[in-house]
């Protein structure tokens, strides 16, 4: 048995097909928005947690800070490195980025000849892993 389909109209089917494209690419630029603010948010949230590193003095002699174990994220302690985090869209949406233009938000992603990582970015992007194909799961379902 052979089972044979003929599209009666296919200007109206290459409409709809454009109309659901666009419809689709909607929605993955609003996952991607809300997928990068989840990730952008988590990083702040886990550099202002604070973690239970042991006690340093730093820059004067009354100021002391919690020091970040290697591995664990890095503790906030002048603030500037959460300030300086930010997301930009490129390609109209397409394309998220989030990040630092600080050069130390780098050592302390990657660590350096003499001082272990202490990632934080890499960590939110792994937190919010399972919740990016949710955010999309959920878009694409009222596009169809």
């Amino acid at each position: 048995m052979k089972i044979f389909g003929q599209i009666l109209n296919p200007k109206a089917a290459e409409k709809a097909t454009l109309r659901i494209q666009k419809k689709m690419e909607q929605a993955r630029k609003v996952a991607l928005f809300q997928i990068a603010a989840k990730i952008h948010e988590s990083a702040i949230k886990s550099i202002n947690e604070n973690g239970d590193g042991p006690v340093a003095q730093r820059y004067q002699p009354d100021r002391k800070v919690n020091v970040s174990k290697p591995g664990s994220t890095p503790n906030t302690d002048t603030g500037r490195l959460v300030q300086s985090i930010r997301m930009e869209f490129l390609d109209g949406g397409a394309t998220a980025l989030v990040g630092t233009n600080l050069k130390y938000g780098a050592y302390l992603e990657f660590g350096t000849r003499t001082m272990a990582p202490r990632p934080w970015l890499s960590k939110a992007f792994k937190d919010n892993t399972d919740d990016a194909a949710e955010i999309f799961s959920k878009l694409y379902g009222k596009e169809k």
